[in-house]
């Protein structure tokens, strides 16, 4: 099974080395790893624990933030990008970036985009250096101002053409309303992660992140899609456990493997009826 699925579905009362039996237990071929991770041990150590037990790392989440409220706050951000890149090789993993935003002290839009521009060009120098891999997530526009002025995939490929070696972090819950999402995942050459949920939208709230299955998307649909456009890497689920709804972390495995299995026979299958939006 060519499955991820992120530690933020984890609890903080679960351990990185308890997150990574229960991955391999139900039979998952990587993992996405967090920051907090590396509060647990080193990138060495856990880079051992991880292949010890036959799993590989899908991605390593997330830098970037660049655009802080002060000088404390940039210099305890700095330290946190530094300590990821430099644990991204090791783990032999890809690094998330999610580039921040404006914020709330008044910087426009244009020019938060400017200064996130610059910060990440030097930022992708500094993983060339050091050999890391590099991708940017592009984020939901409700999350600008403080997660990532880069919203659109197509803004999101714009950057990557001009900064060599960065590939995009796909993930549903961010781009699920994109425009381009379908050509993206038809030909996805530029993306270096797929990660999967599904959405809810409730009437007057905000989009929610879903299990697999729980939502409004027509998840075989985009599987089917992506599949049929070659990519062949891994699906890198993302949930969070504080949207769980107390679920313990085994139990999210368990529906979370068992959901995918049943999408992507769903997508295989042939006579599977198209959705409205695919036949529209």
């Amino acid at each position: 099974m060519n499955l991820s699925i992120s530690q933020y579905a984890a609890s903080p009362a679960d351990t990185v080395l308890d997150f990574l039996d229960h991955a391999a237990a139900e039979g998952y071929s990587a993992v996405a790893i967090v920051e907090r991770a590396l509060d647990e041990m080193s990138a060495e150590r856990l880079a051992e624990a991880i292949a010890a037990r036959g799993l590989t790392v899908s991605s390593l989440n997330s830098a970037g933030y660049f655009l802080q409220a002060d000088e404390a706050a940039r210099r305890r951000q700095e330290w946190k990008n530094r300590r990821l890149l430099e644990a991204a090789p090791v783990l032999g993993a890809p690094l998330n970036l999610i580039p921040g935003g404006p914020g709330p002290g008044g910087l426009s839009v244009e020019r938060a985009r400017a200064e996130i521009d610059a910060a990440i060009e030097a930022f992708a120098g500094a993983a060339r250096d050091l050999g890391a891999r590099l991708t940017l997530e592009p984020i939901h526009p409700m999350d600008l101002a403080y997660k990532g002025a880069i919203c659109q995939l197509a803004h999101a490929e714009a950057v990557c053409a001009r900064v060599p070696g960065l590939a995009i972090t796909l993930d549903l819950f961010h781009s699920w309303w994109d425009h381009d999402l379908d050509r993206v995942l038809a030909a996805p050459g530029g993306l270096a992660v797929l990660q999967v949920c599904d959405v809810a939208c409730p009437e007057g709230a905000p989009p929610m992140r879903r299990p697999l299955g729980e939502g409004m998307m027509d998840l075989a649909r985009i599987l089917r899609l992506a599949e049929a456009g070659g990519w062949a890497d891994v699906y890198e689920v993302e949930l969070f456990h504080h949207q769980l709804d107390g679920r313990p972390l085994r139990q999210v495995m368990v529906e979370s493997r068992e959901a995918f299995a049943r999408l992507a026979a769903a997508a295989s299958d042939v006579r599977s009826v198209p959705s409205e939006r695919a036949a529209g």
